[in-house]
């Protein structure tokens, strides 16, 4: 919602950059020749100087003594009375220097001496509207903009004043209005990329989705280098569920600003969400080198390296995460899981017992922190599966099910425990008491006769399996 560029609309170059020698002197006809130098009183003359050492100032770019020079030369100007067009050059370079230093406050009082000297120029009351508005005064603002239409200006002012009143209108939450004034704004300049996002802004905060967007990417059109435009269009194409075209969007914002650790961490987010794992897992490491201690990142990254079976890596990410994160068991979760992948790895028997070991430290450790995190107890039981500690296991489980005796999930966890210890006899036991809680679940007569067919008892398997069928 921010205002138009401080590059005003109705100067070209550095107006008044030029020596004012004739304005001062407001001859209307050139001297004849050889005449003798047309001789200025000496006020005048002094005046006139000044102006040429402030130009001078200017093209050397040196702007706060140019500045000084500009308002030096108003003072002897006023003092030698000159003609008033000659007081207007030097406001226009003065107000020019103050938005080239971002002087906001000086570069709007500037313009509004120079309104009381040139009250009829559309092009000057159209920017002192712009500054105005920009700074808050809403009111004087509107005034301004509509004095401008009312002389009905060139298409480049009027477009000027309707950005003006949009922004009016959006700060009073006048959607409609709002979004015809930046409408008329692109109709007249359908170059202004920022009046294209103001009415992306506007449809969004009125619910019109599909609008706002495709204002959006016609600021993008018009301005590929605009950072707003691409980050306005990662939100809501995510907010629309189109998570690829989000991710899309967000790869033109780091495009241009890849120094942003926000902009990264969202765009990383979003790949990750859509499975482009490889192009997260870079998101996130470049995250990592504008911020080493965003722990959001490091876990993130170990997710993915440990997805990538990557363990090692992983491992790194999570020991980085918890020294961020020392009250967090996720962390240390991570680090549990990263172990146990490469306790499988380990071909020494008692090496692996002692890793198993470890994990079973640090998951206890995790379990302190967050005692009903289901992360948490279920890395337990995984880790009970894979050191065969089978008793432990079981007991997990049967916490569970005794929670949530209706929950197919936990009957599946438990059959494969007593699977992997080929008690088939308390399989069929399992499945059973699951068929009186849920009858018109077939799945226990399946998982019981598969039971049946692996304990050598085919014909009870084919009783369940024609129950089943």
């Amino acid at each position: 919602m921010k205002a138009s560029s401080r590059h005003f609309w109705w100067v070209g170059a550095l107006l008044g950059l030029q020596s004012l020698t004739a304005p001062l002197l407001l001859a209307q006809t050139p001297p004849a020749k050889n005449a003798p130098p047309v001789q200025m009183p000496p006020a005048v003359r002094q005046a006139a100087e000044q102006f040429d050492k402030a130009i001078k100032f200017q093209r050397e770019r040196k702007l706060p003594q140019a500045i000084s020079a500009y308002i030096e030369y108003i003072r002897l100007a006023k003092i030698a009375k000159v003609a008033t067009n000659a007081l207007i050059p030097a406001y226009v370079n003065l107000a020019t220097l103050y938005g080239a230093q971002n002087s906001i406050k000086e570069q709007t009082e500037t313009l509004h001496e120079l309104t009381k000297l040139a009250p009829n120029n559309a092009g000057i009351l159209a920017d002192v509207a712009n500054l105005d508005i920009s700074q808050g005064r809403f009111e004087e603002a509107k005034s301004e903009a509509e004095q401008v239409l009312k002389m009905k200006p060139a298409p480049t002012f009027a477009a000027a004043a309707h950005f003006t009143l949009g922004i009016y209108y959006l700060q009073k939450n006048e959607l409609p209005k709002a979004q015809q004034e930046f409408l008329q704004t692109t109709k007249l300049a359908p170059n202004n990329a920022q009046a294209f996002m103001n009415l992306a802004i506007s449809y969004a905060r009125d619910k019109k989705i599909p609008q706002a967007i495709a204002a959006a990417e016609n600021a993008r059109r018009v301005a590929p280098k605009l950072l707003q435009a691409y980050v306005f269009l990662g939100n809501f194409y995510r907010e629309s569920g189109n998570i690829p075209k989000a991710a899309q969007a967000l790869d033109g914002a780091v495009a241009i600003e890849p120094k942003i650790p926000n902009l990264q961490f969202e765009r990383a987010l979003l790949h990750q969400q859509i499975g482009d794992f490889t192009i997260a897992l870079k998101g996130y490491l470049s995250v990592l080198e504008l911020e080493p201690n965003n722990a959001s990142a490091r876990l993130n990254a170990g997710q993915l390296y440990f997805g990538l079976q990557n363990p090692v890596a992983a491992k790194i990410q999570y020991q980085a995460a918890e020294k961020l994160l020392p009250k967090d068991a996720r962390p240390l979760v991570g680090i549990a899981l990263c172990d146990i992948q490469l306790a499988q790895a380990e071909s020494s028997y008692p090496k692996r017992l002692q890793v198993f070991r470890q994990v079973e430290e640090v998951l206890n450790r995790a379990n302190t922190l967050a005692p009903n995190s289901p992360l948490v107890q279920d890395s337990l039981l995984l880790l009970h599966e894979r050191a065969n500690h089978f008793p432990e296991a079981e007991k997990l489980v049967q916490k569970r099910l005794d929670k949530e005796p209706d929950d197919p999930k936990n009957y599946y966890t438990m059959a494969r425990i007593l699977r992997a210890q080929r008690q088939m006899d308390a399989i069929i036991t399992l499945w059973k008491k699951y068929r009186t809680r849920k009858p018109d679940d077939k799945a226990s007569y399946a998982e019981a006769a598969d039971a049946y067919e692996l304990s050598g008892r085919a014909k009870e398997g084919v009783k369940e399996w024609d129950i089943y069928l």
